[in-house]
């Protein structure tokens, strides 16, 4: 009886300690054993985070202030009953999963160390910046609260940090940690060469995916977009009337679609992105439908849609490749730059007589330019009127006079 009357006398206490709610129940000293939440001693260091529980539940404990399972232990069940949002489903959860604490059961850690309550970042990933990795909006706003500039930055730190910033809840969590499961499989991995035209298998293979994932609608557009076969893009008027919707509808999907491209790739696709361009620079080739053409049958790479599409896809997601889906567009020009820069290499080709290939060209033009950058020589030359640029060797293209033959 004395037992009893202690008992009692402690869940007073400690109900008054409890955020100072005002309990709708009153506790019955003959089933006050039966009330009391009890959780084993080897579990209450643990995170409620880590618990296979419904969201409900999860948000009414953590916003209670319940982080660990410790911080449970000794409450009594029915007073959760007077939390905001806790009913009697709540409550039967709760007791079902104080049961199966008590089994041993209930818990799907995410992570592949359930031994360690502490984030691990992979040796390959801690250089990944959250931007361009594919996280949600609501992951990547807490990251940036915690002022993340690359995964790196959480390596040692407690998955419960993630739990302390506002709006961090199980799935949240779950996220992350499925984030880092795909880190450790290598899926973001970069490659540790530069592109090769090999590679073009794998990044048209990336794109193929994510383009396969996108619903029917908005591939559509994007093919519509960006399919060069039938020369310029294709104009939101044009799409939004075949599709019918409205023109500013059109472009809030390209737009959305690049940028969802670009995050579910990952910091793989920007690297070979990157390495594209870097190859284009380094042998003064522009990327043309001929180029990846050659590469294409070269390599035997599989696609699922038109040559073209790539090339002017490739230049969006990256908009420092030099992409020429049409080839070379000779126009009138009123920029004094450019055509200073096709005088010079007009002097350079003329003193030879003959055509050279563009890299050649190049360099003896920055002989009399030093600041002359790559892609102003390829801005002068492709829109030149006398200048005639040659892709019988797509991979060396030649550069020669318009009346030279």
């Amino acid at each position: 009886m004395i037992g009893s009357i202690l008992i009692v006398l402690k869940c007073e206490i400690e109900s008054e300690a409890f955020d100072g709610k005002d309990w709708r129940f009153a506790i019955r000293p003959d089933s006050v054993g039966y009330d009391l939440i009890v959780i084993p001693s080897e579990l209450r260091g643990r995170p409620i985070a880590e618990l296979n529980i419904s969201v409900r539940l999860h948000n009414v404990l953590v916003s209670n202030n319940l982080q660990l399972l410790g911080d449970l232990h000794g409450l009594p069940f029915h007073r959760f009953g007077a939390l905001r949002n806790c009913g009697r489903k709540s409550l039967l959860e709760l007791r079902g999963l104080v049961r199966g604490l008590q089994n041993g059961e209930h818990f799907s850690v995410p992570h592949a160390s359930k031994r360690s309550h502490f984030i691990l970042i992979p040796d390959g990933a801690f250089e990944f910046r959250p931007s361009d990795l594919p996280i949600s909006a609501r992951l990547a706003s807490i990251l940036q609260y915690m002022d993340v500039q690359r995964l790196g930055d959480l390596d040692g730190r407690e998955f419960i940090d993630l739990l302390k910033v506002k709006n961090c809840g199980r799935i949240t969590l779950k996220e992350f940690a499925n984030l880092l499961k795909r880190t450790e499989t290598g899926e973001f991995q970069i490659p540790a060469d530069t592109f090769f035209p090999q590679a073009l298998t794998d990044v048209i293979g990336l794109l193929d995916k994510r383009l396969m994932e996108m619903s029917p609608r908005d591939r559509e557009v994007l093919l519509l977009r960006f399919d060069a076969s039938a020369g310029q893009m294709l104009p939101f008027t044009a799409i939004a009337s075949k599709l019918q919707l409205s023109r500013e509808r059109i472009r809030q999907i390209v737009k959305k679609k690049l940028v969802a491209l670009i995050k579910t790739g990952g910091p793989r696709l920007l690297a070979y992105l990157q390495g594209i361009d870097d190859l284009c620079h380094q042998f003064v080739c522009p990327l043309t439908i001929m180029l990846l053409t050659h590469w294409v049958a070269q390599y035997s790479v599989k696609h699922q849609f038109p040559l073209p599409f790539y090339v002017r896809l490739l230049g969006q997601l990256n908009h420092d490749i030099p992409v020429w889906p049409n080839g070379q567009e000779p126009c009138d020009h009123k920029l004094i730059q450019l055509h200073s820069i096709s005088t010079q290499i007009e002097n350079d080709l003329g003193n030879r007589a003959a055509s050279q290939t563009t890299k050649k060209a190049f360099k003896l033009a920055k002989q009399s330019m030093p600041d002359l950058s790559c892609d102003q020589f390829f801005a002068a030359i492709r829109y030149a009127r006398t200048l005639v640029v040659e892709f019988d060797n797509p991979e060396q293209p030649r550069i020669r006079l318009g009346g030279i033959q």
